[in-house]
């Protein structure tokens, strides 16, 4: 469930193959930098990530990326963007990627 958050993005083959879409990635997420999971990961094993708080802020901003990236017609993302997961425009758009075409209930 969260592969497309375990690795950097830009790393990606489908990023890889088309500068045009990395750029835009890189303008879209503006001012945040690229986050992702394994990035996370590393700087808490190198020491850099110190608190409660700071981890919070590095999973904000893969949460602020997406939302930005993915959902344009959402205004800026919140301050604190996981409450945006919770909002009710999140909350229609889980149920639509968590449906499978023709599948049953």
């Amino acid at each position: 469930q969260f592969k497309l958050f375990s690795a950097p993005v830009l790393d990606s083959a489908w990023m890889r193959s088309d500068e045009a879409l990395r750029r835009n990635y890189i303008q879209c997420i503006a001012p945040n930098p690229p986050m992702d999971l394994s990035t996370i990961l590393h700087r808490v094993n190198l020491g850099t990530v110190q608190c409660g708080s700071h981890l919070r802020r590095l999973v904000d901003i893969i949460v602020a990326n997406t939302l930005k990236y993915n959902a344009p017609d959402l205004a800026a993302p919140p301050a604190d963007a996981a409450a945006a997961l919770h909002s009710p425009k999140a909350a229609g758009r889980r149920e639509k990627m968590y449906t499978v075409p023709g599948g049953g209930a």
